[in-house]
């Protein structure tokens, strides 16, 4: 698979729970390997395991840009999580300064690293639907659907953490209204005003990840629309650290997105051919 390559120097980083394997990609030669690479080395039993692997390359409108991919071998457009652990992985490997600029496929982000919290500011053209009635088990389930970069489904519930989501959510998730693309699923509550916890099924991984920065995002417009224009939307995920959402308006027209959480460094060094080099298990 890969002839000649004896080591991959990585990076294992930590946001909110969602964890990633960073790949130096500036020279370009993991590039067409990416797909397999992500479903080998992303595999929890088999291999180091994470929620995706991630190439950090070069821009030329950005400081760098970011490239995401699933643990299925799929190449998705953002994972704002990933960006922030983006953020810190160019500092630390001095390809960027503190305030800086990603490329990512729905356009370039503003990053600003503060120790081991990362602020986001972007502006995403988006598209809502509200209300969008969806039938389960003999009855019609309200949800919202959100597409920033990635389609997200918006799902109230009285309470997150009596879910069954393994069982649950893939009926969300493959749901024929929603096309063949699907979509992630967030089943939300609000605690209080600008207090919401969430839990998260996502796409390409097929599992309930501890933490989803856009599925934050996603929320929180659907609130905005709904009425709540709350100054900050603090989400409570299921790894116990808090992503900060604040929607920058003008009026009724969105200016900006902020996102804030942390991302940490849990381990660096170098993959050997044992990680990639064994046979994947049947479907």
């Amino acid at each position: 698979m890969l002839p000649g390559v004896e080591e991959i120097p990585f990076d294992r980083w930590v946001a909110a729970g969602n964890d990633f394997i960073i790949l130096d990609n500036r020279d370009g030669r993991w590039t067409d390997l990416a797909p397999v690479l992500a479903q080998r080395l992303c595999h929890r039993r088999l291999s180091v395991g994470a929620d995706g692997l991630i190439l950090v390359e070069s821009s030329r409108k950005a400081h760098v840009r970011a490239r995401f991919f699933n643990p299925d071998g799929t190449e998705f457009n953002m994972c704002m999580n990933g960006t922030r652990c983006v953020a810190r992985y160019a500092l630390r490997h001095v390809m960027a300064p503190r305030q800086m600029t990603i490329e990512t496929a729905i356009g370039v982000i503003e990053a600003v690293v503060d120790y081991r919290t990362v602020h986001l500011r972007f502006y995403r053209i988006y598209e809502i639907r509200l209300h969008q009635r969806l039938a389960f088990r003999h009855q019609a389930i309200s949800a919202h659907w959100v597409q920033i970069g990635d389609p997200h489904l918006v799902i109230p519930v009285r309470d997150v953490g009596s879910l069954d989501l393994p069982r649950l959510a893939p009926a969300f998730r493959f749901h024929p209204d929603l096309g063949p693309a699907g979509a992630n699923v967030n089943f939300v509550h609000v605690v209080e005003p600008g207090h919401i916890d969430i839990r998260t099924y996502e796409r390409g991984v097929e599992a309930e990840t501890l933490s989803c920065g856009s599925g934050c995002v996603s929320t929180a417009l659907v609130l905005a629309h709904l009425g709540y224009r709350w100054d900050t939307y603090r989400f409570h995920t299921q790894s116990g650290s808090d992503l900060l959402v604040r929607l920058e308006w003008d009026g009724g027209t969105l200016r900006a997105i902020h996102l804030s959480g942390e991302a940490r460094l849990v381990c660096q060094g170098f993959l050997i051919p044992d990680a990639w080099e064994y046979e994947l298990p049947r479907d």
